[in-house]
């Protein structure tokens, strides 16, 4: 509590005699914090997101792909034939499709995940408005579709009900999916039954080899019984065709992307920060300058170099944990301005908080070394030697 009280009041002396430097100083550290935390809220938002990903993905995810001979085109009756029978508590996903908006800039693409399910209660992708498709649709092949927040501008209004076009055919927007309370990797994506895939997407469905890529999950695993069912149901169609494994299903690591990405934003935090530092240096060293004569007298009244170090030292921490509040809370200001008119991550995390009581803890090292050592030099002899020359 001392501590806590000596730094309190040291840094209260401080800006009480040296305002404008002093303020100065905490802007410029505001600045570079400010830059420094926004470049880690990106990374924590993407981060975890990818942990939320990993956390609702397919229950016993494998990927198949399926190979064949024939070169024939799938129809929507013989894909239903093809996926007929598998357990009720396994679903299929076939990806790798991608379908363009007639709303949206010409060759622009969305990932689309078609889906085949029995059990309407089993695993679904989350969803934060609506609500999910359900098995009788699928069978029904209604146009309906689930859609990632990035595709809300897409969407059209008609009779009171939300409609997406799709390769020129328009389906019901019955639900977003995501996470209502943060970022989700799913914002592009759409999802809908595997029967009602646009023609255009269907024609791409061609039983030739790895031509198609399927997930196959299932709530308790096992999955080589349903692997072994759509393998009989496919040779109905092609003598030739087999279902191979090609792995688990993973999801990509978002590390490396968000150093590639964002890795301008990471130089310019460093820039400022270095810069900063440099400033900040630049003005305790003037203040120590300017208190020469009350270092010598702390000195010789018995004031050890250590304890003069600690002064130092603790008002630097106190302007900088100042001016770490000023940044926390003006980026959390901001977060709900952003919000409203941009995507892009301003949302404070713990790793915000901890980050920055590093950085703070960093900065009042740096800025007070220098300073610090010039001060020690003081000796009371030449204060008193100034002092006669001066007079």
């Amino acid at each position: 509590m001392n501590f806590i009280r000596e730094t309190i009041q040291l840094t209260a002396r401080r800006i009480r005699r040296t305002t404008m430097t002093s303020v100065f100083l905490i802007v410029g550290f505001v600045l570079s914090m400010l830059i420094i935390s926004v470049g880690i809220s990106f990374i924590s938002e993407h981060l975890y997101a990818q942990k939320s990903k990993e956390e609702l993905m397919p229950p016993n995810g494998q990927q198949f792909v399926i190979t064949a001979s024939s070169g024939k085109e799938l129809k929507k009756e013989e894909m239903m034939r093809l996926f007929f029978g598998i357990r009720e508590d396994s679903g299929i996903i076939l990806n790798g499709l991608m379908a363009s908006p007639d709303k949206d800039e010409i060759n622009s693409y969305y990932p689309v995940s078609a889906e085949w399910f029995v059990k309407d209660d089993g695993w679904h992708y989350p969803v934060s408005e609506g609500r999910y498709f359900s098995a009788k649709e699928i069978e029904q092949q209604r146009k309906v579709v689930v859609i990632g927040e990035a595709l809300k501008p897409l969407v059209r209004e008609e009779n009171g009900r939300q409609y997406l076009d799709l390769e020129g055919e328009a389906y019901e927007v019955i639900g977003i999916v995501g996470l209502s309370d943060q970022m989700s990797l799913w914002e592009n994506r759409i999802i809908m039954p595997c029967t009602a895939l646009p023609e255009a997407v269907m024609k791409e469905l061609i039983l030739s080899t790895g031509s198609m890529n399927l997930i196959l999950y299932n709530d308790k695993g096992e999955l080589s019984k349903d692997a072994k069912q759509i393998t009989l149901n496919g040779q109905q169609l092609d003598s030739d065709f087999m279902l191979e494994s090609v792995g688990e299903l993973e999801v990509d690591d978002m590390s490396e992307q968000l150093f590639e990405n964002q890795n301008q934003i990471y130089y310019v935090a460093l820039l400022g920060y270095l810069v900063s530092i440099v400033f900040a240096v630049n003005i305790v060293v003037f203040w120590m300058e300017k208190r020469r004569y009350e270092i010598g007298i702390w000195k010789a009244f018995g004031f050890t170099d250590g304890k003069i170090s600690k002064m130092i030292m603790e008002e630097m921490l106190g302007l900088t944990i100042l001016a770490f509040l000023f940044a926390t809370i003006t980026q959390a200001g901001l977060s709900l301005i952003v919000e409203r008119i941009s995507d892009y991550p301003l949302k404070l995390y713990l790793p915000n908080v901890i980050a920055g009581l590093f950085v703070v803890c960093v900065t009042t090292l740096l800025t007070s070394i220098w300073p610090t050592l010039r001060a020690l030099k003081v000796q009371p002899a030449d204060i008193i030697k100034e002092g006669e020359e001066n007079g």
